[in-house]
């Protein structure tokens, strides 16, 4: 499996294309897979974050909310997010 991501996007593209879901309309795709990566890179970390990864960042989040010591009044100032808005996030990220 690649981890360059403009590979990735050309191979997708190129596999639309033979099973007829799309059609190139450029002659040069690399410069259309890198658009598609750039369009996106805000939203899909590159390279990605594994499963593992988000694991643990969601562990990390319910750990510090739950210690009022660390997650005290100050702390929503500082990160933009209170305890509610916190475990939302948590649970949107995959658990092992």
């Amino acid at each position: 499996m690649s981890h360059d991501p403009v590979e990735a996007i050309l191979d997708a593209l190129k596999g639309l294309e033979e099973e007829e879901e799309s059609i190139m309309t450029t002659s040069v795709p690399c410069q259309l897979a890198v658009k598609i990566r750039d369009r996106i890179a805000n939203e899909i970390p590159i390279p990605p974050v594994s499963t593992i990864e988000f694991s643990s960042i969601r562990a990390l989040i319910r750990h510090a909310v739950d210690d009022q010591r660390f997650f005290d009044a100050v702390m929503p100032t500082l990160t933009g997010l209170t305890v509610e808005q916190f475990l939302d996030l948590a649970a949107k990220l995959p658990s092992e």
